[in-house]
């Protein structure tokens, strides 16, 4: 469980950044990457509540000494969550669109964006993603997911798709746990 100073400054910046999302998705999202540590490092050199990769915080304007201010780490992580989503218009449901934004976040958008040309030809829709697409199995996460396992690029790396699927999955399930937690105590009020 986060603290409850990293839970209201996640609801407060949600609220504010992205209002459309439910603060508890971004809250399983940190608590996923980070265990709720705002001073964590991963081996790869992730940083903070949001682990932020050094060089995508550079990207999304955000100095190197400030990775691990709760605040700071939490909005650069929320933006970039909200632009992988926004990168993927032609997933026509929340659900999906916001795993496909996940798994980019996780383990890139060149290998979402991959997976979901694959799944588009694999179920029988070809052309481009952009060539206005008709909704379909394609854009389905399980569908796309799946599909990752078979790419590989011209110099022969390939996705971590378990890690990738997992990750989305640890997300998924670490927010149905929060949000049992909160009717639960949301019921207990109530009585």
């Amino acid at each position: 469980m986060l603290k409850p100073y990293a839970q209201n400054l996640i609801r407060d910046l949600t609220a504010s950044l992205w209002p459309e999302v439910n603060p508890a998705l971004i809250q399983a999202q940190a608590l996923v990457e980070s265990g709720g540590d705002p001073f964590a490092v991963s081996p790869a050199g992730a940083v903070g509540l949001m682990q932020l990769m050094p060089a995508t915080a550079r990207y999304m304007g955000l100095a190197e000494e400030l990775l691990f201010d709760p605040e700071h780490n939490l909005r650069t992580g929320i933006a970039y969550l909200r632009r992988q989503f926004e990168a993927f218009p032609e997933i026509d449901t929340i659900y999906d669109r916001m795993n496909c934004a996940l798994a980019a976040y996780n383990g890139g958008r060149g290998w979402i964006n991959a997976a979901l040309q694959a799944a588009r030809l694999q179920c029988g829709e070809p052309g481009p993603l952009n060539a206005g697409p008709k909704p379909g199995p394609w854009q389905r996460w399980e569908n796309i997911a799946g599909c990752l396992f078979n790419l590989n690029s011209k110099s022969g790396k390939h996705p971590d798709a378990p890690q990738i699927i997992a990750y989305v999955a640890k997300i998924r399930l670490t927010l149905w746990r929060l949000q049992a937690a909160i009717k639960k105590e949301q019921s207990k009020c109530n009585k």
